[in-house]
Formats: structure tokens, sequence, C-alpha cells
């Protein structure tokens, strides 16, 4: 226990800061870890968004707007040696909308030399979580998702946990044209436990508004193919359950372009963060096919990049 506990101190001096999740959160940090790269260029505020599989880590309900089946992979590059890697695939059924994805974090290798005279490199930190998750279309303009994650946790290479956590959402697409209310709880579930050290899962608490304004929609833009023709407006209070509350706002900006291609430009800012700021993205879509690209500004440690691609079937 000793050995285990010195560990466990040691890596946490020495581990690389990661690609970073929601600042200042407890326990399983890879579970609050944004996924994809159109999210995270918009500050992370997508709770309220019809995002199909993007809205996975934000609000499960959003799933329920998928109209096809796809599949989405992304790959972020931390300011050490550390990376994250997501992918997840969305199913539409006769009741609702299918989700299933898996997660995987590596802080990289470092070398120890611990009390007892051992000297080894181990691998700092090792994380895979599973997911499960439905989207139900309620009526009304009413959509709810759950998501269930399993996860498998290592540090060192000794010390490891493992367990579960759940989020379910809302989602309203109100009588205005365009204008989306949602809401989710992330990370519900048992505390993380390492032998006998416990830690709380790093719950979120989000609620938000999008709003979708769509130049098409008037006759004097119909014809505009080669201008920014759809706005997408989102801010969103993020609230870990045992940190201050912050904040997101988002604007993604699309112009479509030889009749199934869309580029994309989006921005964002995380208001209330010691180190989150400001983010920006772009994007483009031919048809099928989506390539994402985020760069996440963090004021005191640098830049984290995150690319994202994507299949509709």
């Amino acid at each position: 226990m000793g050995r285990l506990a010195g560990l466990l101190v040691v890596l946490a001096l020495l581990r690389p800061l990661p690609a970073r999740g929601e600042a200042g959160l407890s326990g399983a940090e890879t579970l609050a870890r944004p996924l994809g790269a159109r999210a995270t260029a918009m500050g992370t505020a997508f709770a309220a968004v019809d995002g199909g599989v993007d809205s996975l880590a934000y609000n499960p309900a959003g799933i329920s707007t998928a109209a096809h089946a796809a599949v989405q992979t992304s790959y972020t590059r931390g300011i050490a040696d550390d990376y994250f890697s997501y992918g997840a695939y969305v199913q539409p059924l006769p009741f609702g909308v299918l989700a299933v994805g898996g997660m995987y974090y590596d802080a990289g290798t470092i070398h120890l030399t611990l009390s007892d005279g051992s000297d080894r490199f181990v691998k700092a930190q090792q994380d895979y979580v599973e997911m499960l998750g439905l989207g139900l279309n309620l009526g009304r303009g009413l959509s709810a998702g759950g998501l269930v994650k399993v996860y498998q946790l290592s540090l060192g290479g000794e010390a490891r946990a493992s367990g579960y956590a759940f989020d379910g959402g809302l989602l309203w697409h109100s009588p205005v044209t365009g204008l989306n209310v949602g809401g989710s709880v992330q990370n519900l579930g048992p505390d993380v436990k390492f032998e006998s050290a416990k830690d709380h899962l790093p719950m979120v608490y989000r609620g938000g508004l999008a709003y979708l304004l769509d130049l098409e929609r008037f006759t004097a833009f119909s014809d505009m193919s080669t201008f920014f023709t759809r706005y997408l407006f989102t801010a969103e209070a993020i609230a870990p359950a045992r940190e201050r509350t912050a904040a997101g706002a988002g604007l993604e900006m699309d112009m479509p372009f030889a009749k199934t291609n869309h580029a994309f430009l989006r921005v964002g800012y995380i208001f209330n963060r010691d180190l989150d700021g400001i983010t920006f993205g772009v994007g483009f879509r031919e048809k099928h096919f989506t390539a994402d690209y985020a760069l996440g500004g963090q004021r005191t440690v640098g830049d984290v990049h995150r690319f994202s691609i994507g299949y509709e079937f």
C-alpha cells in the first residue's frame, strides 16, 4: 500500500498536463473530455444543438436528431507527449437513435525512480471508456437521451480503477423557428476508487440555447451560393458539481457551394476558466464526408489541436 501511495504522488507531480477536459474536475477526467472538433471550436456550447453524433459528449438527447447512420472519429494531440482519441457510430432505429462509441487516453511515458530503488519507464496514465447511448423523440418538439459509460483507468501500470457513469439530457425545439433549448447532466455514478483511495466522478450540469439563422429562408438570399448563409449561435452555462460555474458561447457559419458541399468557419469562447479561452475551427462537408479541425488556446500552456472526420451513410 505504501508503494502504491508513493507511485500516485509521483505520477501526480510528473505526468504531463492532459489534453484537457473540464477544468478543475475530480477523478476520471477522461469522462469529461470534449469529443469532436466541431463542438470544441464553438466553445463546447453544444447542449442545445441538433448535433447527431457530435452531441454525444454534451447532450445525448441531441443524437435523436440523426437522420442517417453516421460514424465519426477524432484525434487530439495535447501540449505534452499525450494524446486522446475516440470513435462513435449512430444508427437510427424505428424507436429512436442508438449510439455506440469508445475513448482512449494515453498520457505518455515517464521515468520513475521509487523509494525502494527501482528504476523504470511506465505509462503515466491510460484510460479506456466504452459508451452506449439512446436518443428518443418524445413528440411536441421534445427529445430525450441517455448515455452509459464504462471505464477502466490505469496510473503507472499499477494503480487501477474501473466503474461506470451515466449521462442524461433533454432537447426542446421551441415554436420559434430555429431556436432550441437543451440541458444535460453528465457523469452520474459512484466514486472512482483506486484501492482505498476514492475520488468523485467529474459530474457536470449543462444548460443552454442554440439559434439557427438560415438566410436561405428569405427570398433575397436564396441564390447566395458563395456566401455564408446559415449562422448557428450558441450560449451555455457549464457547471461542474464541485467547482465554479463557467460559460461557453459559439458561432458556426455555413457557406454552401457546388450543390452538396459546405465550408464552415467556427469561433467560440469559454468564460471563467483559468486555462481555457478562445477557440477556433474550420470544417468541410462533401455530401457524405465531413472533416473538422479545432484549435483551443490555453493561456499558460499553449494550444491544443483537435481533428475529426466523419461519414454519413
